[in-house]
């Protein structure tokens, strides 16, 4: 005989089933049409020093970030160039490296000397100073590829 379970607990446990679907659910909806990019690592730079750049294969990108020092606190003006892809949409996402700091993508403009170009911004951090990943994405067609570069920035006081 099968044991007996408190209507509660069935509650307790067909919501629960219930979220756990809902979320992946919602994931899936989220990213639907975008697949997960492919992102290769660029070497070592420092963006607070200038332009930073990635290659694989045929493919180059080049991130500067026409700010010094890198904050929280301004503006970010982005210029991406790219050569080997030919992208349709061109967005950087910053993330923080240690910490969760939510949703930061922006998308660029094309220009007519085939740069990409746009202002971002980095959400504030109350600890001073903050390992931040600026994710580069390339997406042409439903096909997205892309980099990262890591950098630190510092909390205006």
């Amino acid at each position: 005989m099968a044991p007996f379970l408190p209507p509660k607990a069935l509650l307790v446990g067909g919501l629960a089933l219930a979220l756990l679907v809902l979320g992946a659910l919602g994931r899936s909806w989220l990213n639907a049409g975008q697949g997960e990019p492919s992102l290769f690592p660029a070497p070592p730079c420092d963006l607070q020093q200038g332009p930073c750049e990635a290659r694989q294969g045929d493919l180059w990108i080049r991130l500067s970030i026409v700010a010094s020092p890198i904050s929280a606190q301004a503006p970010l003006p982005l210029k991406i160039e790219t050569r080997g892809l030919e992208a349709d949409q061109v967005a950087v996402d910053f993330q923080g490296v240690e910490m969760f700091m939510g949703l930061n993508r922006y998308t660029l403009q094309r220009h007519a000397d085939g740069s990409y170009r746009g202002e971002g911004r980095l959400p504030a951090c109350t600890s001073g100073s903050m390992r931040w990943r600026a994710r580069v994405l390339l997406t042409r067609g439903e096909q997205t590829t892309g980099t990262w570069f890591e950098f630190e920035a510092a909390e205006d006081t």
